[in-house]
């Protein structure tokens, strides 16, 4: 409990898995950017003290994570050398729960980390409080019009606030289907939408713009 586990990951069900079995055990997750270069994961890890890293083998195939307080590397799909596979973290086990010594109010839930726009991206820590607060400001009464059996299509990332506890977060507690894609494709994302039968896509201007021009071209399903 209270220790730092790094998830350095596109969008995938082990990034979900792995940030609320993080929580659930005490500890905080603190996502990376996937398209962070050896300088910036070096740093964010070195800076959160970070004692787990969960990542996957070709991103970082040719970083020196040599002096990091890491303890173990996990590598979720492709075998990495000195990583363990992520499916050893799947094995059945028995192991109690810790229970939180302080209020939701006052326990970190979650480290993501700023643009650092004016300088070195910082810590934002967010209480399990500030989530669960977050979350029912969009799920509550007169709040996003979301509904249980909505499938939602999720290419925002999951690193970032928005994709986090906008998109993943509420949709677990309301029990949606999730379809997660580990970036935007336009090609891609129009064929999910037919066959997934999506009905809610959470999203962003530029999206937005090339779905117009999608449409303007006859490609919209």
């Amino acid at each position: 409990p209270g220790e730092v586990i790094a998830i350095y990951l596109y969008n995938c069900w082990e990034f979900v898995a792995a940030y609320h079995a993080a929580t659930l055990a005490g500890a905080i997750p603190t996502p990376l950017n996937p398209s962070y270069r050896e300088r910036e994961v070096r740093y964010q890890l070195e800076n959160s003290g970070a004692v787990l890293l969960l990542t996957d083998a070709p991103l970082i195939s040719a970083m020196d994570l040599s002096g990091l307080p890491l303890r173990r590397v996990f590598s979720t799909r492709t075998s990495a050398p000195g990583a363990a596979p992520f499916a050893d973290l799947l094995r059945p086990a028995t192991a109690a729960l810790p229970r939180p010594e302080q209020p939701p109010e006052q326990t970190l839930a979650a480290l993501p980390y700023s643009s650092g726009t004016t300088g070195l991206p910082k810590g934002v820590m967010l209480s399990h409080y500030n989530l669960v607060v977050n979350v029912f400001q969009l799920i509550g009464p007169d709040a996003a019009p979301v509904r249980p059996e909505d499938v939602t299509l999720c290419f925002l990332p999951l690193y970032h606030i928005y994709g986090l506890n906008v998109v993943l977060n509420p949709r677990l507690m309301l029990g949606h289907t999730l379809v997660l894609m580990p970036r935007f494709d336009l090609e891609a994302v129009l064929r999910l939408l037919v066959q997934e039968s999506v009905t809610y896509i959470p999203t962003v201007p530029p999206v937005l713009n090339a779905f117009c021009q999608a449409a303007e071209k006859g490609l919209f399903p």
